[in-house]
């Protein structure tokens, strides 16, 4: 793990704060798979908590996830609930392949799918589908929030929970590689968009964690998630 991370670092020595800004929206060519590994190293304690804040039923439930990623977190999802049917976009390519290589006995299965979607398109899902809905920092890079969580809010059945989980916005304006392509948003105005949408029960969780800066400085990171019910 630790050589992985080594490796991320000297990467991004290479490439300028503008490119990898456009990698993490969307990884892609030669840099694309070393991304997707640093985004799961980085990213897995958020991804655990979301999927722990969804509470997943032991019963059927359908989960839509937005940002998969490389989906190496998908079987501590799966462990959390056998009986899931499971659906993962990206606007990744190489992500979606990457995620399919790593969940092939899902897929197999018929039990996990994944696909790729165009930014800030209309999900090509039926309304009330999914017991579930859940994204981990991929909010910065949605063009018109309001309207595209007003889409998830149709795709979940009544009583559906959103989680949603997010770097605090004084923290992540301050990173040298968010400056172009990135909006960070306060917890107040997600709350408020959900609230305005019709989803109820908004909730905030917030968490400090240790991570590694670009120079290899450990720091505190401080996270957020919101849960809603529709």
């Amino acid at each position: 793990m630790v050589e992985i991370k080594l490796l991320y670092f000297r990467m991004k020595e290479s490439i300028t704060p503008e490119t990898l800004a456009k990698q993490l929206r969307c990884p892609s060519g030669e840099y694309a798979k070393q991304i997707g590994e640093n985004m799961f190293l980085s990213n897995s304690n958020m991804i655990f908590k979301a999927i722990d804040l969804m509470q997943v039923d032991t019963g059927l439930s359908s989960v839509l996830e937005i940002g998969v990623g490389n989906g190496k977190h998908l079987p501590y999802l799966f462990e959390k609930a056998q009986d899931l049917q499971y659906i993962g976009v990206d606007i990744s390519e190489e992500m979606v392949k990457e995620a399919i290589q790593n969940n092939i006995n899902l897929v197999n299965k018929k039990i996990a799918e994944f696909i790729v979607v165009q930014p800030d398109e209309k999900l090509p899902f039926k309304r009330a589908y999914f017991d579930f809905c859940f994204t981990v920092n991929t909010i910065y890079f949605i063009e018109n929030p309001i309207e595209y969580f007003h889409s998830v809010f149709e795709y979940l059945k009544p009583n559906g929970k959103l989680v949603i989980g997010f770097i605090a916005k004084e923290f992540g304006e301050k990173l040298d590689f968010t400056q172009e392509g990135f909006t960070f948003y306060s917890t107040e105005t997600i709350m408020q968009w959900l609230s305005d949408i019709g989803f109820t029960a908004i909730e905030i969780f917030d968490f400090t964690e240790d991570t590694t800066s670009k120079d290899g400085q450990k720091v505190n990171r401080p996270i957020y998630f919101v849960t809603a019910q529709k």
